[in-house]
């Protein structure tokens, strides 16, 4: 699932070791190098909310 949603331009997130209760799968995608981004789960929502709003400002035309 990872592989194919970058390969169609996507981004992942994921939860880093710290603050997993199980880091399997978090681990899995990291390791195979499809992650963009390794973060705490404090941090997961701040950086989703930014990621939207570059995607909405670059589909509209802003800065």
């Amino acid at each position: 699932g990872c592989r194919m949603l970058r390969e169609r331009g996507g981004c992942v997130l994921v939860q880093d070791e710290d603050s997993s209760m199980v880091y399997g799968m978090p681990k899995a995608v990291a390791e195979e190098g499809l992650a963009d981004r390794v973060l705490s789960l404090k941090n997961m929502g701040p950086s989703i909310m930014r990621h939207v709003e570059r995607s909405r400002r670059s589909r509209q035309g802003t800065p």
